[in-house]
């Protein structure tokens, strides 16, 4: 990748810039924003920013007015010494307008800058629509809802009446038994029916369905056939086959006779579906991957018909699976349209669809007309919808779109964003367009050399997918931040947690908890306290509470680092 330079980086054509954190990537978007006024000409309304928060689209307007300001003020003689202002004053870049006409820019620009383009992609679709009703075929008076959980458990209650009643309902036993209740089935489909695209695999047809029912019931009965006849040869080759091992919880003497009770209480049920922990342990595979290196495994018909039946229920299930989506999809949509109500996420697919649409050429000459540059944030936590949107609009020939982004810190799968969109657009940019920023402004130098000596070293690759790497990164600052005095200065360190101080044993899990929160409140304290002592400094004065962050995977750690703070 090249690495990216705010003052010659060309202003057209798509752009992919890979920002690790701390080397400035708001600083440089709020630069790109400055240059595309000022040599392009462009007014903020004409200039979209997106990004993924509104405490972000707030934080990205007072820092791109502020550049603005700062630029404007620089270039007026009127503000204090601007380096970046400076460089495009003397001549840094080929597109310079010249000083008279990037004042003038700049103040049109601060005059005009609360009509600036800057919000959420939800923000932006829904002025889309709404600028666009015609073109994207959006109703009037439409309520936005901000929550369709209701909406989504209405239509799953339905979807539980209509398939757990009547002649499918001994398939209830199989979702009870894994555990997807109605609120499970709820977030099933939550992350999934924002994406209009999604494929249903493998899909099953309502003859494919019904046939698979009827082959669960049909070698259920096989099963119970050769139970009837060959029980006495079944169990004992459970009991005392020399093949199978009879270690830990697999085929010990003791626990062999409630296996085969409770594989006789479920062929005597007679429902197919209302399968028994410990059921595969009677199918050929595991029994394979059970069996002793020196002997084979037992082999007989029972075991392979119970297999082939567990087979048969996993597909019925993932055809359930299928179904609910596929019905849900369909229902949310109509519910929705009856009730005249939108979803944030709907904002996205109704633009998506409209471009996509017999007008979709219209509305994305419209929308380029508007918008005459883009400058996306937090790519990578955008999703395939989203990005379609955007490659949609800024076609080859449209205006500039930069899309920024750390894929290193893409962290909101939860709300569907999808890494691999993130690698569908960058494989989308041409080579020459992709750039890195390799300075980081926000750690001391010894911090950065830690990590790059902990990522850069992996044999294995640290982020799983090969096409995410590591770019290593210099540090801007010159100086240690923070002194400690008769402490370890190093800056990266790990902490390992011993055994339990009682027997030597391993210490459990709820006992090495309490240990870490006591350890590091004990750690804290002792921070705080030298910083008291002028022991611990931090930027040339004393190290302060709220210098001090620690970060937990979970609202109960947090709750206990607090309880063991406040003791100390």
């Amino acid at each position: 990748m090249e690495i990216y330079d705010n003052l010659t980086i060309e202003l057209a054509g798509r752009n992919l810039i890979e920002a690790s954190a701390g080397t400035g990537k708001t600083y440089a978007i709020a630069c790109l924003f400055l240059r595309l006024v000022v040599e392009q000409g462009l007014l903020p309304e004409n200039l979209l920013v997106v990004t993924f928060t509104e405490a972000a689209t707030k934080e990205l307007k007072s820092r791109i007015r502020e550049r603005l300001r700062i630029g404007r003020d620089f270039l007026s003689g009127c503000g204090p010494e601007d380096e970046f202002s400076a460089a495009l004053l003397a001549g840094a870049n080929p597109w310079w307008p010249g000083r008279e006409i990037a004042i003038e820019r700049l103040n049109l620009a601060l005059q005009t800058f609360d009509c600036a383009a800057i919000s959420t992609i939800h923000g932006f679709c829904s002025r889309a629509l709404q600028e666009n009703a015609f073109e994207s075929g959006s109703l009037y008076d439409t309520e936005l809802v901000t929550d369709q959980s209701p909406l989504i458990g209405e239509i799953v209650a339905d979807f539980w009446r209509s398939n757990f009643f009547g002649t499918e309902s001994l398939l209830l036993a199989t979702v009870l038994r894994k555990k997807w209740s109605l609120d499970d089935m709820a977030r099933f489909l939550r992350g999934k029916l924002a994406n209009p695209d999604l494929v249903v695999m493998p899909l099953f047809d309502p003859i494919q369905v019904e046939q698979l029912s009827l082959d669960c019931r049909s070698t259920f009965e096989r099963l119970v056939a050769i139970w009837q006849e060959k029980r006495a040869e079944l169990e004992e080759i459970v009991t005392s086959h020399k093949g199978l091992s009879r270690a830990k919880d697999r085929y010990r003497a003791d626990l062999v006779p409630g296996l085969l009770a409770a594989m006789a209480d479920y062929l005597a049920a007679g429902n197919p579906f209302e399968l028994f922990d410990g059921i595969e342990k009677f199918s050929t595979s595991f029994l394979a991957s059970q069996a002793l290196k020196r002997d084979d495994p037992p082999s007989h018909a029972f075991f392979d018909c119970c297999g082939m039946l567990l087979e048969l229920v996993e597909r019925r299930f993932v055809a359930l699976k299928g179904s609910l989506f596929l019905f849900a999809r369909e229902r949310l949509s109509l519910r929705k349209a009856e009730r005249n109500i939108r979803f944030y996420d709907d904002l996205l697919t109704d633009l998506y669809r409209a471009l996509q649409g017999s007008a979709g050429h219209d509305l994305a000459m419209r929308l380029r007309e508007r918008y005459r540059a883009a400058l996306i944030d937090e790519f990578q936590d955008t999703d395939p919808v989203q990005y379609r949107i955007f490659r949609r609009i800024f076609a080859e020939g449209a205006g500039p779109l930069f899309l920024i982004g750390d894929p290193k810190q893409a962290i909101y799968s939860f709300r569907g964003a999808d890494i691999f969109a993130y690698l569908e657009a960058r494989e989308d940019v041409p080579e020459k367009n992709r750039f890195t920023m390799n300075r980081n402004w926000r750690s001391a130098p010894e911090m950065v050399d830690a990590l790059n000596i902990l990522f850069l070293q992996q044999e294995k690759r640290p982020f799983l997918f090969s096409s995410i790497g590591y770019p290593g990164v210099e540090a801007a600052r010159d100086k240690r931040p923070l002194v400690l005095e008769g402490r370890d200065p190093a800056p990266l360190q790990v902490w390992f947690l011993g055994r339990g101080e009682e027997d030597g044993k391993v210490i459990g899990i709820g006992a090495a908890k309490q240990r870490i929160v006591r350890v590091l409140a004990e750690e804290i304290s002792g921070l705080l306290t030298d910083g008291q002592g002028n022991r611990a400094l931090l930027d040339g004065r004393a190290v302060l509470p709220e210098d001090i962050a620690v970060i937990v995977r979970s609202h109960d750690q947090a709750a206990l680092v607090q309880e063991a703070l406040r003791a100390h």
